[in-house]
């Protein structure tokens, strides 16, 4: 088949809209920017930017490969049509960007290009756990990998071009790995728009054989190839090698070249590329730019095969600031001022703001008219900063704003507690008098007296009085009071100065906007839920709720009582028909009623048992109320095991904390049903108590009902170890903390252990005298301890390494 009928044949199968897109939709002009503020990496801004403009109302897939080298971005192309690509690099691993741009997508499915030394396991299994499909298309290198992915379009994408191929470089040379990809740029994007996927190959023919990947492409893989379109000169696709092709076994046609005689160079390849696609200066949609000659500039040229593609945008490369001559050349054809102004500019994060102003006024637009478009910063919540949602006498707790546990914070009327008021320096009465539910609180603590000595720390309590909330999040809903309150929406803490008497306050009503009758209005009502308020003229208050889901990690209360079950998600938790202000309540009798309900892992069941059988800490749900029916989704998912060092407990077998570096967790009582692993071994609950002691290695895991397995105790015997606490040897006691350091292990009476104790000071034997010594030391801040408690069967050693301060 000859070139010509090859492009017949793609172009038969293009999206060709350009002229009506022109006419009903005026250009845009997109610079796309870096923000340098952001965590997230410059590769997957980059992708995520593109996937935004390419997808605006989402999409069913995702494409996830490196960013570490572009053999895998160029060979998703042909996937691109419907795949949103997003980089991921090993170094940074799966980041929140990621996650909220699956989520903005609304994706089902994820498919992974490329072997695991690239993107690993951990990551399949991750995104397996968030409820998305997972595929994995990889070989052993990257030839054979775009084979798969070859393979996987000819099966899944309709209009896959089975009998036409692209065929462009697979390798750099030695001292530039990039230039494998330097005749590719707009490749990605024909790959999408078109339906003919890439094959790779290498530069040398002598490599070839029947067993190489590129033969076996077209011998075994897809048979039905008959036609190979070289892509870029015979620098970058030998002619000894299209010649192998066409001879057996391969037995291909070659149809012509794609390259710019005149300018036999990437630029001059983009722009036979954008010709070969059916798109000339006379008649575009767009142009995205892509600076072809950066570091890395695969980065940019592969996150647009979406929009490029799927858009009938050409794609044209730009060479720091200012466009090639090639590209120059073919915007500024006369041909081209007749589409004057009318052609969307993209330009890719690597693109400078000059050559980006080039492209614009070359395709007639105005400079001006850019915008600069980045994702937005994330705003970093303050350090020990939240909103107070409980006191009590000289203490009180917060809930930080960065979501994390509550922290309860002690004060007193001393020199080591520092006091403001709304910015102003107060006394201790003062701000007792005065701090409260809802207000915001911000936590200093200077180091200012002896390192490491907490006693004579400085700390900063600087207090914003805020009004009780009558707005914001709806919590302990009471449908028969007609009340609700408003609590903050992390831990549950109600903010409001009581219950708010709906029935009372409101005139009018409203839901997610829309007028409603007080019943409706009723029916809607759910702890998640956001309330608003508004007043007319006539002083008529009309009370509006957006409807809010509640999700997150289950923690189940309940589920001994016959049909009824109670779990918590989250901190939140509310049975909105009276006052029970802790748990949500699924019961086989609401289910039967119709007014609950259930989906479990995305499908909708019929037996409430399928419900009740299943549900289990570490599942994921999701609670709305609507029309005075509930919603329950629950997703299985493996119970979360909370591990760490044993914190003291006379009897374990009623429960025990564990430290979990930083902070604490509780494990509950432990039943003799439950499976107990000691030391390695297969035990039982008594076995597990017995052994248990402070600063042995344990772990929880609570049952999963769906998986059919019980509660899982673990222990590995430790010695106790760890930095020394607060001493005293007047009661012969000394702290040892946690590996962070935050929590203490256990307080050690160091001369009640019979028969005997021994004392060790940096390894010397030293009587108790010299040993409280050193822990005096310790206490006055002169130095720093740490220390190992070993108990043996004649005595006791306690090993102290003291380190001057």
């Amino acid at each position: 088949m000859a070139f010509l009928g090859l492009l017949a044949l793609v172009v038969a199968i293009l999206p060709l809209t350009a002229a009506s897109a022109q006419d009903e939709e005026a250009a845009a002009y997109i610079d796309f920017d870096i923000n340098e503020e952001i965590e997230t990496s410059d590769a997957l801004q980059t992708s995520i930017l593109a996937s935004q403009r390419a997808f605006p109302d989402g999409t069913d897939t995702v494409l996830l490969t490196t960013s570490e080298d572009g053999a895998d971005a160029l060979a998703a192309g042909v996937l691109a049509n419907d795949g949103a690509l997003l980089y991921y690099n090993s170094d940074d691993g799966v980041q929140d960007a990621h996650v909220d741009e699956i989520t903005r997508l609304g994706a089902t499915d994820v498919i992974i290009i490329g072997g695991e030394e690239r993107i690993d396991a951990d990551v399949e299994t991750a995104l397996t756990d968030m409820g998305l499909n997972v595929t994995r298309l990889a070989g052993d290198e990257r030839i054979s990998t775009a084979n798969e992915v070859l393979e996987y379009a000819e099966a899944n994408r309709d209009d896959f071009n089975e009998t036409a191929s692209h065929l462009s470089r697979a390798f750099g040379t030695d001292d530039n790995s990039q230039t494998a990809f330097a005749d590719a740029v707009g490749l990605g994007a024909w790959d999408a728009q078109g339906g003919a996927g890439t094959v790779l190959a290498p530069s040398d023919a002598e490599v070839l054989s029947p067993e190489y990947p590129t033969t076996e492409y077209f011998t075994e893989v897809n048979p039905e190839n008959e036609t190979i379109v070289p892509i870029g000169g015979e620098a970058a696709v030998p002619a000894d090698v299209v010649d192998y092709l066409t001879g057996e076994p391969a037995e291909q046609t070659a149809g012509d070249r794609v390259e710019n005689e005149d300018a036999n160079n990437r630029a001059g390849t983009a722009i036979a590329i954008n010709e070969a696609r059916g798109l000339d200066a006379s008649d575009l949609d767009g142009i995205v730019v892509v600076d072809a000659f950066a570091d890395n500039f695969f980065i940019d040229a592969y996150a647009s095969s979406a929009l490029a593609g799927n858009n009938n945008y050409a794609v044209v490369v730009s060479n720091g600031d200012s466009l090639s001559p090639e590209t120059a050349e073919w915007l500024g054809s006369p041909a081209f001022a007749q589409n004057d102004g009318t052609t969307t500019v993209i330009c890719m994060p690597k693109t400078s703001g000059e050559a980006c102003e080039e492209a614009v006024s070359a395709t007639g637009g105005d400079p001006e008219d850019i915008e600069n478009v980045s994702l937005d910063s994330e705003e970093t919540p303050a350090e020990n900063a939240g909103v107070i949602i409980s006191t009590g006498v000289d203490t009180y707790d917060y809930q930080p704003d960065d979501g994390s546990d509550v922290v309860t914070v002690t004060y007193a009327n001393d020199d080591q507690n520092v006091f403001f008021v709304d910015g102003t320096q107060a006394t201790y009465a003062v701000f007792a008098g005065q701090i409260g539910a809802g207000d915001r609180i911000e936590v200093e603590v200077d180091d200012a007296g002896t390192p490491d000595d907490d006693s004579d720390d400085i700390t900063t309590h600087r207090l914003t009085n805020v009004d009780a909330a009558e707005t914001g999040t709806i919590g302990n809903v009471n449908t028969a009071a007609g009340t609700f309150e408003i609590i903050e929406p992390v831990s549950g803490a109600t903010i409001s100065a009581g219950a708010i008497d709906y029935t009372a306050e409101c005139d009018l009503f409203q839901v997610n906007g829309g007028v409603v009758i007080a019943a409706q209005f009723e029916a809607a009502l759910n702890e998640g839920d956001v309330f608003e308020t508004s007043e007319d003229a006539a002083g008529n208050v009309t009370c509006n709720i957006m409807d809010n889901t509640v999700s997150g990690a289950v923690s189940v209360v309940d589920t001994v009582t016959p049909d009824t079950d109670t779990f918590m998600v989250g901190n939140l938790g509310d049975d909105f028909a009276g006052t029970n202000d802790d748990t949500f309540v699924a019961s086989k009798a609401k289910f039967d009623a119709g007014d609950l309900v259930i989906n479990v892992d995305g499908e909708p069941i019929t037996d409430y048992d399928d419900f009740a059988d299943v549900l289990s800490d570490g599942d994921q749900a999701e609670y709305s109320r609507a029309n005075d029916t509930e919603t329950i989704s629950l997703t299985n998912g493996l119970p979360t095991t909370v591990s760490g060092q044993a914190i003291d407990d006379i009897d374990a077998s009623d429960g025990f904390d564990i430290a979990t570096n930083p902070g604490t967790e509780t494990a509950p009582d432990p039943q003799a049903t439950d499976r107990f692993i000691v030391n390695g071994i297969l035990g039982t609950e008594a076995d597990f108590a017995a052994a248990y002691s402070a600063g042995d290695s344990v772990s929880y895991t609570p049952a999963d009902a769906a998986g059919g397995t019980p509660a899982t105790y673990t222990l590995s015997d430790q010695d106790l170890a760890g930095e020394v606490g607060a001493t005293d040897t007047v009661a012969k006691t000394y702290e040892v903390l946690s590996s962070e350091g935050d929590v203490v292990l256990d307080t050690v009476i160091y001369d009640a252990f019979a028969p005997a104790e021994r004392y060790f000071v940096d390894g010397e034997e030293v009587d108790v005298t010299e040993f409280e010594t050193a822990l005096d030391d310790i206490a006055a801040g002169d130095a720093e301890g740490d220390i190992v408690v070993t108990d043996g069967a004649l005595a006791r050693e306690h090993r102290l390494t003291v380190t001057e301060v």
